[in-house]
């Protein structure tokens, strides 16, 4: 990942303004290519939302990004950005976030949880796949089990009302991304590998 496309912007409020998304509001950031394909989880979305305004938080803003293939009525006032082609201007939404909301259900490895979490951006996501391996549950990020609503809605809760928290996570986050996702680490990594299994070939003969 490249740690210096996806890093946090300097003037958050700036694009926050230019978003139309009111001052001191908590921003819930939700995204993937296909946001509502099954295996991306997205029909967790409103489901969450409905049960934080249940819960009585108001003061929220939705902002969303990628491919939204059916509408939605959310609790909450929305900004939808669409499908994303410039990578600046999706550091810029990550970084215009407080939360990233990642409920996928099938993943390898999730690149937007990278990409947020470079962005000084803490997800809250499911145990799905290798997503475990970027969100360091309590260090990084939050995890839930998959599937289970209750729980992604009262770890959002939890980084609502604890700004030191969310704060500790997004700084975290951001040496995890550099120390182990960015583009130097993972070829010095390759190239560590490469040498070994040469050794290794050249042993054998």
């Amino acid at each position: 990942m490249d740690t210096d496309l996806f890093r946090p912007v300097e003037d958050r409020n700036a694009i926050r303004a230019g978003l139309g998304i009111p001052p001191g509001a908590f921003v819930i950031a939700c995204g993937a290519t296909g946001l509502f394909n099954p295996v991306k989880g997205g029909h967790f979305i409103p489901l969450v939302l409905e049960e934080l305004y249940r819960r009585g938080h108001r003061n929220l803003h939705l902002l969303l990004f990628g491919n939204q293939e059916k509408s939605v009525d959310y609790p909450f006032p929305s900004t939808n950005s669409g499908f994303i082609t410039d990578m600046n201007k999706l550091a810029g939404l990550y970084s215009a976030a407080d939360i990233f909301l990642n409920p996928t259900l099938q993943d390898v490895l999730s690149n937007v949880a990278l990409e947020s979490m470079a962005c000084k951006t803490p997800s809250v996501t499911f145990r799905t796949g290798g997503v475990p391996e970027a969100v360091l549950d309590g260090r990084t990020g939050l995890v839930a089990p998959q599937g289970d609503l209750n729980q992604m809605a009262a770890h959002c809760e939890r980084l609502i009302q604890d700004g030191k928290l969310l704060q500790t996570l997004a700084e975290e986050g951001r040496r995890h991304a550099e120390q182990t996702f960015s583009y130097p680490v993972i070829a010095a990594r390759h190239a560590a590998l490469y040498e070994e299994t040469l050794r290794e070939y050249r042993y054998e003969e």
